[in-house]
């Protein structure tokens, strides 16, 4: 509760405005946690700013991500004769008859099925050509993850983000006794787009910084990552999203007649 009544305190609109000096006298709080308190309630949510990012617990990992695909594409597929739907039971014990796993309960077939990433698998599937896309492309994904390092064959994975872009609204400034005053009200200036570019197994990383993440954008990325980064790699492995901005076409379209070579 602490932190909800230091932000009505620094209020400017309330009936009276506290210096950070009262706020971390009365409340307990530092200088610097009142500082990251503003800049999350701007650039974030109320509720974040309050009970902070929500921790997730990543559990220890026991089998691996072709065992899980291996699962998916289980599940994916038709009902053993005599069973009108199969149950976690009834997957975990043909993952192991069929020689996938040595045992499997129910329970982390549950949990490999709950996963976000994962959520195709837990509707009711049939046999589309939706659900053996999903799991093909899954399992191609995987098989790029296993393959040993290559310098001149590099596996690099490409996603962005936005990000909400802040300034001061007062310029800080220090008295002649050398104490810094900081005001901390923000600005906001818009929004970017964070362009990051890793490479798992040679540990590289680089974050792009764009104003967009349109389809002309993401070519001109594509084009750092080709020229800039990686231009001996004889061939470049990239895994990403199936954002609808992620086309080649706009490599012809703001490389006319080169774009070619990308491929």
């Amino acid at each position: 509760m602490k932190r909800a009544y230091a932000l009505l305190a620094a209020d400017e609109n309330g009936d009276k405005k506290w210096t950070d000096q009262q706020i971390k006298q009365t409340y307990g709080l530092s200088i610097a946690g009142l500082e990251r308190l503003r800049e999350r309630l701007v650039t974030q949510d109320l509720n974040t700013a309050l009970m902070g990012k929500k921790r997730e617990v990543f559990p220890e990992k026991l089998f691996t991500g072709e065992v899980e695909a291996k699962l998916i594409a289980l599940r994916c597929s038709k009902c053993p004769e005599g069973y009108n739907r199969r149950t976690l039971q009834l997957l975990a014990d043909q993952m192991v008859s069929l020689g996938y796993v040595e045992h499997m309960s129910d329970e982390s077939v549950r949990v490999m099925l709950k996963k976000p990433t994962q959520a195709l698998a837990n509707q009711e599937l049939g046999d589309s050509q939706a659900d053996a896309a999903f799991v093909c492309q899954m399992e191609q994904v995987l098989d790029e993850y296993a393959r040993p390092y290559e310098q001149d064959y590099p596996v690099v994975c490409l996603d962005e983000s936005p990000y909400q872009l802040v300034s001061e609204s007062r310029q800080s400034f220090t008295d002649s006794q050398g104490v810094v005053h900081t005001d901390y009200e923000y600005q906001r200036q818009g929004v970017a787009d964070l362009y990051m570019i890793v490479e798992p197994l040679d540990g590289y990383r680089e974050v792009l910084v764009e104003d967009n993440h349109k389809s002309h954008t993401y070519a001109k990325v594509l084009a750092h990552l080709a020229e800039q980064i990686y231009p001996t790699a004889k061939c470049i492995t990239l895994i990403e999203d199936n954002l609808s901005a992620h086309k080649l076409a706009a490599l012809y379209e703001i490389f006319p007649g080169t774009s070619q070579k990308y491929y």
